[in-house]
């Protein structure tokens, strides 16, 4: 892209000597004037630079690569405001001798941090700008410029520590340490560390990103063929009704990711992703047994009707060869099939005996005794009191029993001697594990 602006008049020129920086002052102030109080862009102001430097200074320039990629990125109109200050710093490292020294510990040092936005050559210029305004000094380019002094060296050592510390990608700064950039004897060696660190830190991220997403195709490669016994690709191929060869071509793991549109275009496929209506998206129910089913979405692909319902799977049935005819013109004795009898089965008389009975023992439990006594009816007795004898019984008429509880083993007690006209026994307490006998009318003596 090509940029038009005007030169002033008279150009001051730099040929290596004198004060480097009222020069730059001077020449940036001839060109804002000349094109309406307006700051050229930093191509035209880096070419401009480099037409006004003349002589030794031309050499210079000429000879350093740092110098020589900055202006051919000018000339392709390609330059950053980052790289027209990295052409200034340099040059004032060459010739921007300063005599006062001291300057570059006056006042506490700030604290250099990287902007969440910030890129790497604007951070990396603004801390520059600030070293350079407190009176420091990187390493000469030439050799005969003055060398750094070991205030200077110390100085720039700590500016270097500053500018890493402060880089917002920790990685970054671990990465740009393990290559020395800690051991730089300037801020241009430095700067060049954490370039090439930054790249590195790239490409390592990429390939990150790659193998993930690899073995994330194959996990899903492989879930698909242990669940329905084929690939993701044919699946996907059923389900949205596209030709195989689309997935072959570009689906596979192995290959990168590509757009699939142009090739869509050449199979005869007009299809295209609906971006505003997301709720168009369906999750798939649970899959049919050997097949999963994948609905036809709306305004997703409008190139194949909805696809029928795969069918259950289910086991081929098996059937046995027919038998091959004979040619007609040429007839051959076929043989005859050989079947193998089955062996008959073989019946075994086992004598089978019953159990003997287990004795059991119970608790508590209810014993019928009608078939040890004869039935009895229901009636009423009458006792006739015999005659009493020197008072050896008493006198009682009758006894109405029910309800006794009797309890097998035991000796009743004998009757004890009262006068009473008319008995009744009632209220008995049932014993624990005795024998309950029912039907029971009338108590002979």
């Amino acid at each position: 892209m090509w940029e038009t602006f005007n030169h002033p008049q008279s150009v001051p020129s730099f040929n290596g000597t004198g004060d480097i920086g009222g020069w730059f002052k001077t020449l940036i102030r001839d060109y804002r004037h000349a094109n309406g109080n307006k700051d050229p862009s930093p191509s035209c102001m880096i070419q401009a630079l480099d037409n006004a430097i003349v002589g030794d200074a031309g050499t210079l320039v000429g000879n350093d690569p740092l110098l020589s990629r900055i202006i051919e990125q000018a000339d392709a109109f390609t330059a950053t405001a980052e790289d027209l200050a990295l052409f200034r710093c340099t040059l004032q490292d060459c010739y921007g001798v300063k005599s006062e020294v001291a300057a570059v510990h006056g006042g506490p040092v700030p604290n250099v941090v990287q902007g969440d936005r910030e890129s790497l050559d604007a951070y990396h210029g603004r801390v520059l700008s600030i070293f350079r305004a407190r009176g420091g000094r990187d390493k000469p380019i030439s050799a005969d410029q003055p060398p750094l002094t070991t205030l200077e060296v110390s100085s720039l050592s700590d500016w270097v520590y500053l500018f890493v510390r402060g880089l917002q990608n920790k990685s970054l700064a671990h990465e740009a340490i393990d290559h020395g950039v800690l051991l730089s004897d300037s801020f241009r060696s430095a700067f060049q560390i954490v370039k090439e660190s930054s790249g590195r830190l790239d490409v390592k991220a990429n390939m990150a990103r790659a193998m993930a997403q690899q073995t994330r195709n194959d996990l899903i490669e492989g879930w698909f063929r242990q669940q329905f016994g084929h690939s993701a690709n044919e699946e996907l191929s059923r389900a949205y009704g596209l030709p195989s060869s689309l997935f072959d071509a570009y689906g596979r793991p192995c290959n990168p990711a590509v757009p699939a549109q142009p090739f869509m275009s050449a199979q005869g496929i007009s299809g295209g992703w609906n971006y505003h209506r997301p709720s168009q998206f369906h999750s798939p129910p649970v899959p049919q047994q050997g097949f999963a089913y994948w609905p036809q979405q709306a305004n997703v692909f409008q190139f194949a009707p909805t696809p029928a319902p795969a069918p259950a799977f289910s086991p081929a049935p098996v059937y046995a060869p027919a038998p091959i005819p004979a040619p007609v013109a040429a007839p051959a004795p076929v043989p005859a099939p050989v079947y193998i009898p089955s062996p008959a089965p073989v019946t075994a008389h086992v004598p089978v005996y019953s159990p003997a009975p287990v004795p059991v023992r119970a608790r508590y439990t209810t014993v019928d005794v009608s078939d040890l006594y004869p039935s009895m009816e229901y009636e009423e007795t009458e006792f006739i009191a015999p005659e009493p004898v020197e008072d050896e019984c008493p006198t009682f008429e009758a006894v109405d029993v029910s309800h006794a509880a009797v309890e097998t083993g035991v000796n009743p007690l004998p009757f004890q001697h009262h006068e009473q006209e008319d008995a009744t026994v009632e209220d008995v307490i049932p014993i624990e594990d005795a024998v309950v006998v029912e039907d029971i009318t009338a108590v002979e003596d």
